[in-house]
């Protein structure tokens, strides 16, 4: 059994076809905010890989095969934050997107050019978040 965890599945656009699903590493220590976001995020359509630290991510990001959209991390996580996973994501992946989730100030997170959801967030501030960020543009 793989340590990562994957929900393969289709998601259904407003036109009713079937649109390929795109994987999301979500990463947070808290496991109740971990296992809720990614319920959430399964229900979607998205693929999610799940990492309870900035070391496990790194980890997946270098043995997962497939391609990352975008990284969903929390800002404020023990021994390696959310702003040092991201640089380190960035140097691995240049493909994947980065989305910060915190409850404090976004400061940090502007600093390095990446969007940020505050906490507590509602699943539709969610999703639309993750949807912006992923039919954006590649950065360049």
């Amino acid at each position: 059994m793989r340590w990562w965890n994957t929900a393969r599945s289709a998601r259904r656009t407003e036109e009713g076809t079937v649109k390929k699903s795109e994987t999301v590493l979500l990463v947070e220590d808290s496991a109740t905010v971990l296992a809720l976001v990614r319920a959430f995020l399964q229900n979607e359509g998205y693929d999610v890989l799940t990492a309870g630290s900035g070391e496990e991510a790194m980890r997946i990001c270098r043995e997962f095969d497939g391609r990352i959209g975008v990284v969903l991390t929390d800002m404020i996580m023990p021994n390696m934050g959310g702003v040092e996973l991201a640089g380190r994501v960035r140097a691995t992946r240049p493909e994947a997107k980065i989305l910060f989730m915190s409850g404090y100030a976004e400061e940090e997170a502007s600093s390095i050019g990446a969007p940020i959801l505050q906490k507590p967030f509602t699943p539709h501030a969610l999703a639309a978040k993750l949807r912006e960020i992923l039919d954006a543009p590649p950065d360049r």
